[in-house]
């Protein structure tokens, strides 16, 4: 081989944790894990992260919101979100990678 690891070890590291209008307001966080606790939206094949939400999981209209890449997927933790007509909804905490404008997650967790 070209190429060998010596002395391979895991490192633990903490992501920082941000709101989403700093992820909006700030583009360092490029590329980089981030944690975020919003309300996760899931309908039609879309997920959104926002940061204020009305009656019936409705997005305020002054609410800032992100894309989620993939939320929809996990049955599991959409099974815990509450529920209005086909809409899913609760708070959640996001650990993801923050990669042009949108969020990739790696863990979603419901909050209480």
């Amino acid at each position: 081989w070209s190429y060998a690891l010596e002395s391979p070890r895991l490192q633990a590291f903490e992501p920082e944790t941000v709101d989403l209008a700093a992820l909006l307001r700030d583009n360092r966080y490029e590329g980089i894990i981030v944690r975020v606790q919003a309300t996760l939206i899931v309908a039609s094949g879309t997920s959104l992260l926002v940061d204020a939400i009305g009656p019936g999981g409705v997005p305020v209209s002054t609410a800032r919101q992100i894309k989620v890449l993939y939320g929809e997927r996990d049955e599991p933790l959409l099974e815990r979100l509450e529920q209005s007509g086909l809409v899913r909804y609760g708070s959640v905490e996001v650990i993801g990678r923050w990669q042009q404008g949108r969020l990739e997650p790696l863990l979603i967790t419901p909050l209480p």
